[in-house]
């Protein structure tokens, strides 16, 4: 909100630097105009003050500044957002290792109470089957979440090494802006 004032502020002031100013003596009465007013109108040239040049120099710094703040605050969103998912992912992937041990323990105690003859060789025998399209169901979405997981560590890595290069970059300027401390002499 506060760039955006400063922006319509200094397009204010830059407009009228530039609009033409013009003197006119009308019936004896001097006038000024922003456009010609008769044949004696002599145009004025207005110079901008240091002050307000310095005060367009501090808006652009403001600007710049708040940019780099922003850029900052979104690297760091980014970052925090990208722990979170790896935080989730790790989770489910344990949470899906429990489902499968789950199922599988599940699937060996029926197994166990197989009858020792044809239909139980024959159910045992479709239990095992069942076990290992458990086995491998869990396999497939433990091998995705795990390259969703690689995937957001790949996106930290990336977002933590861009936001160390740019608070890099951002520091010898901050460093140069500021002005050394000097401790006051005691008086002897």
């Amino acid at each position: 909100m506060k760039l955006i004032v400063t922006l319509i502020i200094y397009a204010a002031f830059s407009f009228h630097a530039h609009a033409g100013v013009y003197k006119c003596v009308i019936e004896g009465k001097t006038a000024f105009s922003g456009k010609p007013c008769g044949g004696n109108a002599e145009e004025i040239k207005i110079r901008a003050s240091k002050s307000s040049d310095q005060s367009a120099e501090l808006s652009k710094g403001a600007h710049r500044s708040s940019s780099q703040k922003t850029k900052v605050a979104f690297l760091e969103m980014d970052v925090s957002s990208n722990k979170r998912k790896i935080s989730k992912s790790e989770r489910k992937i344990v949470s899906l290792n429990r489902g499968l041990n789950a199922e599988v323990s599940r699937l060996r105690r029926k197994k166990k109470r197989a009858s020792n003859n044809l239909a139980g060789a024959t159910w045992e025998e479709s239990i095992s089957t069942e076990i290992a399209a458990v086995v491998e169901k869990y396999k497939v979405r433990v091998a995705t979440e795990q390259a969703r997981l690689d995937s957001y560590q790949a996106e930290l890595k990336s977002s933590e090494s861009d936001l160390k290069k740019f608070k890099n970059k951002q520091s010898p300027t901050q460093s140069s802006s500021q002005k050394p401390k000097t401790t006051p002499k005691p008086l002897i």
